[in-house]
């Protein structure tokens, strides 16, 4: 069941128990729950009347489990015909950890010691390394932004 939202549906997968505990959602745990979940949500060929929103959390540990990164790219692929949208949160997003990156409509990147590792996901260079809580982003452009002021 998909917690009640008036806009959207989210699903939680991979998340702990008391992470986004504000939220009412969802929420996958354990490798075969989940390769279960993202199969059906793959296999549904049905456009959903609102939004379901994935968010997947440690998505590079998921990634290690065969058949796991073949359902992801799936749907990133396909889900948005469906009405299926895919967030995921990656420690490491390089080439050979996220080999699928170009498949997402917006790639966000938190404050990295080493701008190449932004380089590497994003595609281009911040003009400086980040602050904390600065990101930056690559959409249908380049941007830089701050996720909140103290």
């Amino acid at each position: 069941m998909i917690a009640s939202n008036p806009y959207i549906d989210v699903s939680l997968v991979n998340a702990f128990e008391e992470d986004f505990t504000s939220l009412n959602v969802n929420r996958i745990n354990g490798i075969e729950e989940i390769k279960a979940f993202l199969k059906a949500e793959l296999d549904n060929k049905e456009k959903r009347s609102r939004p379901h929103v994935i968010v997947i959390d440690e998505c590079n540990v998921l990634s290690l489990t065969k058949g796991m990164d073949d359902l992801i790219k799936g749907l990133l692929a396909q889900g948005r015909h469906f009405n299926v949208y895919i967030i995921a949160i990656l420690q490491l997003a390089n080439k050979n950890d996220c080999s699928y990156k170009n498949l997402f409509n917006v790639r966000i990147s938190f404050r990295h010691l080493d701008t190449d590792l932004i380089t590497t996901f994003i595609g281009s260079k911040p003009d400086e390394i980040l602050k904390p809580r600065e990101f930056f982003m690559y959409d249908v452009d380049y941007r830089q932004g701050v996720t909140y002021t103290i």
